[in-house]
């Protein structure tokens, strides 16, 4: 009887164990879905940015610090300044550019 009491017992905590394991999985699947879905979204994004030729669309002074719901959900390209990272800026006004576009 002792040893039929020990086996289930052992058999109740296996089964919370497989359950357990089967949570983490489940898990693992979600997160795993939630990066395939981020990574094309970010490819998109990269894709929708237009690196500098010539002078900004737009002057930084006038834009908005927060993006609106429209310019968020647009489809429309964005303008983005290239960082330079070997070399010197033309002027402070050009830093600016750069820095805040």
């Amino acid at each position: 009887m002792i040893i039929f009491q020990e086996f289930k017992e052992t058999k109740a905590i296996l089964d919370e164990v497989l359950e357990r394991v089967n949570e983490i999985d489940y898990r693992k699947n979600q997160k795993q879905q939630l990066l395939k879905t981020k990574n094309s979204t970010t490819t998109t994004t990269i894709n929708n940015i237009q690196h500098d030729v010539g002078p900004p669309p737009d002057d930084y002074r006038q834009l908005p610090i927060v993006p609106g719901v429209t310019e968020i959900l647009s489809e429309q390209r964005t303008y983005l300044r290239r960082n330079i990272v070997d070399g010197v800026y033309n002027d402070p006004e050009h830093y600016l550019d750069v820095s805040i576009n």
